[in-house]
């Protein structure tokens, strides 16, 4: 699991800022630094996931306690 600081240092390296992500979201920038810090109970997944796709990482790294949204049976890969 990344810590906030871990976090924080990927989001710089890509010059990518909370801002950024409200914006992307529609959410507060409280919103998401609170999320990155770890001052939230229950960040939102969706906040979460978005962090994670920014970063390059799976959302589990960032909360692994969250549920993720399932691939749609429309996106998922075919067995076969």
């Amino acid at each position: 699991m990344l810590t906030s600081d871990d976090i924080w240092a990927e989001l710089r390296r890509r010059r990518i800022r909370a801002k950024d992500i409200a914006r992307a979201l529609g959410v507060a920038v409280s919103t998401v630094t609170r999320a990155i810090n770890g001052e939230t109970r229950t960040p939102a997944p969706d906040l979460m996931d978005h962090i994670a796709s920014e970063i390059g990482v799976p959302a589990e790294q960032l909360a692994p306690n969250l549920p993720h949204p399932q691939p749609s049976a429309q996106t998922a890969c075919p067995r076969g």
